[in-house]
């Protein structure tokens, strides 16, 4: 039976053999300078340029603004998040991709600029006009993990405070200083308490945030939003590649995607009491097997859903169609 892994590899050479490289131009358009190739990051699209001329715009509405005529050598126009200019609209639909990232519910009008859309919400996916895609944030577990023994409770790295984000916050910090450890950018309130680290210095997602919370026997992981199905980010990842257990609150369709004996689910605590009893009262083997559960699914073909390597196929897939 073939896994998913080896049908993209298939459908890679199929497209590439078959099909042949067009060598045409293709503009990424990111609102974000993060989604953009970074020096120390050579891998970051190289599936894409290696078969297109690639050109990468941060901004999304200067590029809007500076576009003057459709040229035939472009063949696609990927936007990394939308565009609310009604100016996009000039722009040739027949080209125009876009790629959703942010979790925030926008209307559907502006995604009536594009002839397809990728996008991580569930309740969109209807293989014609809108695909899924999957946040690339799969990394491997780091090799030197402390013990059980060796790991202080809980951290939480955090910069955008939502209500429910701050109330349990706030719960924590009724508990002393050693019971939860605040990474980023704290609200006024908590800023310089002892609760407070600082911020974790290097990239998003990089080393040094991961070798922070190895020390660490949980994290919590609440994404931006729960309400929409299929939204899963780098939160509950990259607390598996630091070999820490996630306190994890999102979709309600999660277990679709990673199993529920990887994390441990806020959703099924009656308060945040009853959560913080749980966690301290884990023992080591206990733990130690959600550890061992999540190594499994960081090898499985769910988790390679995840990898930069499919994303690249997805958005090679798409400057190709």
């Amino acid at each position: 039976m073939f896994t998913i892994r080896s049908i993209l590899v298939i459908s890679f050479f199929f497209t590439t053999f078959c099909f042949g490289n067009e060598g045409k131009k293709v503009d990424i358009v990111s609102y974000s300078p993060y989604l953009l190739p970074k020096e120390n990051i050579p891998y970051k699209y190289t599936l894409l340029r290696d078969n297109f001329d690639v050109t990468f715009f941060c901004g999304l509405y200067k590029y809007v603004e500076t576009f003057s005529k459709d040229n035939p050598d472009l063949k696609k126009i990927i936007f990394f998040d939308y565009c609310e200019d009604p100016n996009t609209a000039l722009l040739p639909k027949s080209k125009m991709i876009c790629f959703k990232w942010e979790a925030i519910k926008i209307p559907l009008r502006f995604y009536d600029f594009y002839y397809r859309v990728y996008t991580f919400d569930d309740d969109l996916i209807d293989n014609v006009k809108f695909f899924k895609f999957y946040y690339p944030v799969l990394q491997p577990m780091l090799a030197d993990i402390p013990t059980f023994n060796e790991k202080k409770l809980c951290a939480w790295v955090a910069t955008n405070w939502i209500p429910k984000r701050l109330e349990m916050l706030d719960f924590f910090s009724t508990l002393g200083s050693d019971a939860l450890h605040l990474y980023g950018v704290p609200p006024p309130q908590y800023r310089n308490s002892d609760m407070d680290k600082g911020l974790i210095p290097g990239f998003y997602s990089g080393e040094e945030k991961l070798h922070v919370l190895k020390n660490y026997k949980f994290c919590i992981c609440f994404e931006n939003t729960h309400t929409t199905p299929g939204y899963i980010t780098e939160k509950i990842f990259d607390a598996f590649a630091a070999g820490c257990v996630p306190i994890y609150w999102g979709p309600n369709n999660i277990e679709q995607y990673v199993p529920d004996n990887c994390f441990i689910d806020y959703r099924k605590f009656e308060n945040n009491q009853k959560m913080y009893e749980y966690i301290t009262s884990m023992t080591a083997l206990e733990y130690e097997q959600y550890i061992e559960n999540i190594r499994i699914f960081l090898q499985s073909d769910k988790a390679y859903l995840f990898s930069q390597e499919n994303f690249e196929r997805i958005l090679y897939d798409a400057a190709s169609s």
